[in-house]
């Protein structure tokens, strides 16, 4: 979008990513995902059933809490990742469901976050009225098929179908930079209702949704 209404990808709009980059990239190695935790377990008792040798543990550096039923347990040891993983881990008669942390792909997608431009082009719904930038990070599984979603959406953002200007469904803001109903995940945990994982449906919903316009 430009002041004189030619039809170009604003300056200051780009993409980029960042294969395994995430908050805590140097431990995740070391890390394990466990779901399916039971209220009364917190986090020191989840830290005491993954430090017992008899669970196939060893020392723990850290319990990081993601939503009530689910944490981010990081070992001292990346050994220690296959003996937990392995073995059937059971607390007061509940299955604790355990798995090596995963690893996800950053995607930086940043549209005009410095400088104000002209909304000019006749799809938006303001033309010629300033509009408010944004800059977002979306998370895909490290895997083929996450490789081919970011694939999709790189063509995506570029054939300028990733945003679009219009009223923030999160603060209310109007005339600014918001999602065109491409749906992205900007966490990498606490499910759907978080916009993260786990979430199996995804993949498929976001190339369907990338499909209805006209990315394949």
């Amino acid at each position: 979008m430009s002041r004189d209404g030619e039809d170009r990808r604003p300056r200051g709009a780009s993409a980029s990513e960042k294969p395994g980059s995430g908050d805590d990239g140097d431990s995740d190695n070391r890390s394990i995902l466990v779901s399916n935790i039971p209220a009364a377990m917190n986090d020191d008792k989840v830290m005491i059933h993954f430090q017992r040798l008899s669970n196939g543990g060893g020392d723990v550096r850290k319990v990081t809490r993601l939503s009530p039923s689910q944490a981010k347990v990081v070992f001292e040891d990346v050994k220690v990742i296959e003996k937990v993983t392995a073995r059937k881990q059971e607390t007061d008669g509940v299955t604790l469901q355990v798995k090596s942390w995963p690893s996800f792909l950053g995607w930086a997608l940043e549209m005009d976050r410095h400088k104000k431009f002209n909304c000019v082009q006749q799809e938006h719904p303001n033309p010629g009225k300033r509009y408010t930038g944004t800059s977002r990070r979306a998370y895909l599984p490290d895997n083929v098929e996450g490789r081919e979603v970011l694939r999709l959406l790189r063509r995506a953002f570029d054939s300028r179908l990733v945003f679009t200007i219009g009223t923030s469904a999160t603060t209310g803001a109007t005339d600014t930079v918001v999602w065109n109903d491409i749906h992205h995940k900007t966490s990498k945990y606490g499910g759907p209702n978080s916009y993260g994982y786990p979430d199996p449906d995804y993949l498929r919903r976001v190339k369907e949704e990338l499909a209805a316009k006209g990315i394949k």
